[in-house]
């Protein structure tokens, strides 16, 4: 308060902007000095200063020997703070000054000791705030860390207040994101292939991790806050780095697969201790977002956002080996569903439904011969399947039809030729479905999103939209669906099926 406040009071009136460029980070990369870290070397001199002057005073009103009487925390803020802020207000023309303190769990991680601690925790802090309520100063806590873990405080005997160790308990804290922050800053592509481009889909989604783009190999001079910042040839590099935190897929790692195909196929996790452990670590790597804790068995409930990125990165890395697509799909059978970490959702196998349509998606863009190159992304552009090869690849060459239906499966695969789908990804619908207007079924074709109805919709379960005709050219009435109802077997299938 003090730096600022000797910042603000001279001769010429400072102006906002001026006062940012007093702060500012000029070269994010380290490689200088900036203003900033100048500001805060001035306010750490500052504090060690004032606290060497006031020590005395301060030991005595923590043995209770001095003339404040209003609580140690009290003091502290009466004896550093108080003038300070008084100053800084008068300087505002006693308007409230805000104050944001980033970064703010790191006071409290470690602390699980009982014993007094030399260095400050979050609700010593909160309690030299609260001492200073009267001034017209407010205090925003942020942070940026999405640890799920910090939003329930520990209870019991290594609570971090005293509170916490008896009856009172937390509320479970109501989380809020932002989300599609960038959208409204694309332009809406003039026809379908448009929408393929990893240009305009860079725009959806949340911020990407600062973090992750600054240890990516193509983004080493500049630290980035959105996928819309990065060049198209760069987005999908540093969402494949995003989603497994290394350039291979190791298909055996519990982690990885669920970071993967959890951005595409709507996993949600069970309630046992395995699957809360999973959640905090895609929570904590920006892999799903919290939706709200339920305090008492403090479960945390987690999903993961309609994201396009993430998605066509996981499908980059799936369809780069057939091989290894097979075993992550095996190790979530196996390591995840079987064991109740994911839950198997839908009281007709719905999930198994989508693995499937999304297997036979992925497969249907793979060469017929070994000389033949296709990838999932081509020229920095989604790439799209026939309806016909995406029908062949889920069912067979045959359709499962016998040769007296020829005719029919015949005429059904030369209509399914003109058609395209390019789903990248499910999208949970909540509501019942009644009407699908041509203008939302652009949006889910824009977006690669395929979409998983509600429980109780009637006569169908999942949809994909198709486009008829050139994709370079753009007539509404020429998206379709492809309309697909999940019915279990009578008896289980066979196992070599």
């Amino acid at each position: 308060m003090e730096v600022v406040g000797e910042q603000l009071s001279g001769d010429k009136r400072i102006s906002p902007e001026d006062f940012s460029e007093i702060w500012k980070v000029e070269v994010p990369d380290g490689s200088k000095v900036s203003n900033r870290e100048l500001c805060f070397e001035k306010v750490r001199n500052a504090a060690k200063s004032k606290l060497k002057l006031k020590a005395v005073e301060l030991e005595a009103n923590r043995k209770g020997e001095g003339e404040l009487k209003t609580g140690w925390f009290g003091s502290i803020y009466t004896t550093l703070m108080k003038e300070p802020a008084k100053k800084l207000v008068e300087l505002c023309g006693n308007a409230p000054f805000i104050i944001a303190i980033d970064d703010c769990v790191e006071l409290n991680l470690g602390r699980i000791s009982m014993e007094p601690q030399e260095d400050i925790s979050l609700p010593a802090l909160h309690r030299m705030v609260k001492a200073g309520e009267e001034d017209n100063i407010w205090y925003i806590y942020m942070d940026t860390n999405s640890g799920v873990q910090y939003t329930l405080p520990r209870r019991g005997e290594r609570a971090s207040s005293s509170r916490l160790r008896d009856a009172f308990s937390p509320l479970p804290p109501f989380p809020y994101f932002a989300f599609d922050v960038m959208a409204g800053n694309a332009q809406k592509p003039s026809t379908p292939h448009g929408a393929l481009n990893l240009a305009y889909l860079k725009h959806f989604g949340r911020p990407v991790s600062v973090f992750i783009l600054h240890t990516s190999r193509v983004l080493t001079k500049e630290i980035v806050q959105y996928w819309s910042t990065l060049r198209a040839e760069d987005v999908l590099p540093a969402a494949k780095l995003k989603l497994i935190g290394t350039e291979s897929f190791n298909h055996g790692k519990t982690e990885q697969v669920f970071a993967i195909l959890s951005s595409r196929l709507l996993l949600e996790l069970g309630i046992t201790d395995a699957a809360n452990r999973l959640a905090m670590t895609a929570v904590s790597g920006h892999m799903r977002i919290l939706t709200g804790v339920t305090s008492a068995e403090e479960i945390m409930n987690t999903c993961s956002p309609s994201e396009p990125m993430l998605a066509i990165a996981a499908a980059s890395l799936l369809v780069a080996s057939p091989s290894s697509y097979k075993a992550a799909i095996n190790h979530l059978v196996k390591e995840l569903i079987l064991k109740g970490l994911v839950l198997e959702c839908g009281r007709q196998g719905e999930l198994l439904a989508r693995i499937l349509l999304m297997m036979a998606r992925d497969f249907a863009i793979l060469p017929d011969s070994e000389t033949e190159a296709r990838s999932f992304v081509s020229a920095n552009h989604v790439t799209t399947v026939t309806l016909d090869k995406f029908l062949t690849t889920l069912l067979g060459d045959e359709l499962g039809v016998g040769d007296e239906s020829k005719s029919i499966r015949d005429d059904l695969l030369g209509w399914a030729k003109k058609h395209k789908l390019n789903f990248t990804h499910f999208l949970q619908v909540n509501d019942n479905i009644h009407e699908l207007t041509p203008e939302f079924l652009e949006y889910c074709w824009n977006r690669g999103i395929a979409l998983t109805c509600a429980y109780n919709q009637p006569l169908f379960d999942i949809l994909i939209v198709t486009y008829h005709g050139d994709l370079t050219q753009i007539e509404r009435s020429k998206f379709g669906l492809l309309v697909i109802q999940v019915k279990l077997r009578i008896e289980a299938a066979d196992r070599g099926l």
